[in-house]
């Protein structure tokens, strides 16, 4: 399985790779938020999650999409073929959006209507989306009807350009204690360790009909779209990249 997740995430990285380029010669219309560093992330969820859940993903969607659905060339045509980028990629069983936050109360909508079976939502969220109102109306309903949601947050430590310690009070785990869900972490350079705690949560989430909170130390080793990079080059060369591992 290991050795899949790392060739998964290698082709997700090329794909992006030449995204970012084509959007750089002015050969693609929109914008790209490209995951560089954060592959891992999606490819091992998508390793053990089950064939009919549904995956809710956000503007950062490309190796969410990739991982659950193998499509290339299906989203490469989304790409290329439109106007908008990829902030709105759609396929089987996966749904995805460019507002912040915006596809929480989606994900808790989809998981109700699959209360009773034992497919459950894969939802991916940045640690950006904690400064919306929506994610806490979200949490509290996921909550209080117990949806069957895994939230995955990608915590990169940074929202576009703001540190996330200089936007967040406190920390993801107590917020999420709060609306008394039950919270797992994850460092995506531990790979072994993040494929353990995704089929944790995926199982835990499926059996008992409860939610569950994952959040994962990851790196935005790419600038947030296309080349709006503001971070000093020494501070990029001390990031970690799971790939190089």
């Amino acid at each position: 399985m290991l050795d899949d997740i790392l060739k998964l995430s290698h082709e997700i990285r090329n794909f992006e790779q030449e995204m970012l380029d084509l959007c750089r010669d002015g050969k693609l219309h929109g914008t790209i938020h490209a995951s560089i560093g954060a592959e891992v992330v999606a490819c091992a969820a998508a390793s053990v999650a089950g064939k009919d859940d549904i995956v809710v993903s956000n503007h950062r969607n490309h190796a969410h999409y990739l991982a659950f659905t193998g499509d290339f060339d299906g989203l490469r045509d989304q790409i290329c073929n439109g106007k908008g980028g990829s902030q709105h990629i759609y396929g089987p069983r996966f749904y995805s959006n460019g507002i912040q936050g915006g596809m929480v109360p989606v994900a808790a909508g989809l998981a109700y209507t699959l209360k009773g079976t034992e497919n459950i939502v894969w939802c991916f969220i940045g640690d950006g989306t904690w400064g919306q109102g929506i994610l806490y109306e979200s949490l509290n309903i996921i909550s209080l009807w117990q949806f069957p949601v895994l939230i995955i947050c990608e915590n990169n430590g940074i929202a576009q350009t703001t540190k996330t310690e200089m936007a967040m009070a406190g920390n993801i785990e107590n917020r999420v204690g709060a609306f008394n869900i039950n919270y797992d972490y994850a460092d995506s350079n531990h790979i072994d360790e993040l494929i353990g705690t995704m089929r944790y949560g995926h199982d835990v989430v499926s059996k008992y009909k409860l939610p569950l909170f994952i959040e994962v130390k990851t790196y935005r080793l790419c600038s947030h779209s296309k080349s709006d990079e503001t971070r000093k080059t020494k501070e990029l060369q001390c990031l970690k990249d799971p790939l190089r591992r």
